[in-house]
């Protein structure tokens, strides 16, 4: 058998392929492996630009608070490979991971890396008998790989926007059908206000598909940020107040998308108890989601926001926050749109380091350096690769400090804190 490390190996190097191989490929692979996609309990299917891993988040959790078995697949992961594959809130073991990929690999050789992880994903849940399993897409939804699973109960849209536009298309009317192609028939399709031309294709490609649709209005009325324990504090006259752990000004949203999800699955299922479902909700943690730590003396907010939508969201996350960070540790990756995103940081931070989230699929950081400039000449600009030697500089100067652009550099600055987890 395969062990863990050598697993982990072949799949990173098969990383930088987004998606090579279409449905009809992957099907008689499932087939083969007794179509595990079809034993995965009632089923919730989550897509979005932005927004769906906090909504995987809070609905895994919420359904385990209230004593339901529960498996979600997410992604990308901070810390290990294994994290984004989860049963009842832990991560699949190393020695599991190892004999699923030594069973599964000789089919799997042609797949991609995030192929390869799905099938594992889907034939580890499928031994472990969840009754629900929260999914979340890859990129966009119709073709995506976790879109071989043909029933759900709920199908979710956290937000439209621009992402992955090589792939899903250049229009928001484009990108709304692909995501919408998660919706099934018999299905509940959920979504929050987006742009009109993207509402009438999501309708229309719901309606195609047998689904319901069910629009949600954020429902929180009011919301603050506490800095100092690093939460959020929602209030409704609907709800009353949530306290969540993942701060965001889009997190009142994703936690409404949530309720309603629970409200929605409730009608069928008699265990779901809204008072327990809060309790997970305010549980719920991913990692660089506008995370707020501490060292030597100054904040250190770790986003991993890299599309002009996050970008916007983590901007005024800030001021709604009343931070007034000095720094920015910034890397992206090269398929990304990177020059809306630098026009929205710029002019907003005294000292830039741009650094190297990844050498082979980042943007150089001299080359983010000088367009940066473009946008910002006043501000001190370091082109660095290193993302530890930017973390050290950066920590002697003054003020507090962001780091965003990429989940990659994250990753990468939160275990050079010393956060594993």
């Amino acid at each position: 058998m395969i062990s863990f490390k050598e697993a982990e190996k072949i799949l990173l190097s098969k990383h930088a392929v987004i998606k090579k191989n279409s449905m009809d490929f992957l099907y008689p692979i499932f087939d083969r492996l007794g179509r595990p996609q079809d034993k995965l309990g009632s089923v919730i299917h989550v897509t979005g630009t932005n927004g769906k891993g906090s909504v995987c988040a809070y609905m895994e959790s919420a359904l385990r608070a209230c004593g339901f078995k529960t498996a979600v697949y997410t992604s990308p992961h901070i810390f290990s490979l294994r994290e984004r594959i989860k049963f009842c809130g832990k991560e699949i073991s190393e020695t599991e991971f190892a004999g699923i990929f030594s069973r599964v690999y000789p089919l799997c050789k042609d797949l991609t890396f995030f192929e390869i992880m799905t099938v594992i994903a889907f034939v580890w849940f499928s031994q472990k008998k969840p009754d629900f399993s929260v999914i979340e897409v890859g990129i966009g939804g119709l073709y995506d790989t976790t879109n071989v699973i043909e029933k759900t109960e709920i199908a979710v849209i956290s937000s439209i926007g621009y992402d992955h536009m090589e792939l899903l298309g250049n229009s928001l009317e484009k990108i709304a059908v692909q995501k919408a192609g998660i919706a099934k028939k018999g299905s509940t399709l959920i979504y929050p206000a987006i742009a009109s031309e993207a509402e009438i294709e999501v309708k229309k490609t719901a309606r195609k598909a047998g689904a319901a649709v069910l629009k949600v209005r954020d429902i929180f009325e009011k919301s603050e940020i506490d800095v100092r324990k690093g939460l959020m504090n929602f209030y409704s006259s609907k709800a009353g107040r949530y306290q969540t752990r993942m701060i965001g000004e889009k997190q009142s949203i994703n936690v409404s998308i949530a309720l309603a999800a629970l409200e929605t699955l409730s009608l069928k299922h008699s265990g779901i108890d809204m008072k327990k479902a809060k309790k997970g909700i305010e549980k719920a943690f991913i990692p660089a989601r506008f995370q707020i730590l501490k060292k030597a003396g100054k904040r250190i907010i770790v986003d991993g926001c890299h599309n002009e939508e996050a970008v916007k969201v983590f901007i005024s996350t800030i001021k709604k926050a009343g931070l007034k960070p000095k720094t920015l540790i910034f890397s992206i990756m090269a398929n990304k749109d990177y020059k809306k995103v630098l026009r929205l940081l710029s002019k907003k931070f005294e000292k830039v380091y741009f650094s190297s989230a990844d050498e082979n699929k980042a943007l150089s950081p001299a080359f983010l350096a000088d367009e940066f400039e473009k946008y910002d000449s006043k501000a001190d600009i370091t082109a660095v690769s290193q993302p530890e030697i930017a973390l050290k500089a950066a920590l002697k100067d003054e003020g507090d400090i962001c780091v965003c652009g990429s989940f990659y550099l994250a990753s990468k600055i939160l275990k050079l804190l010393g956060r594993v987890q």
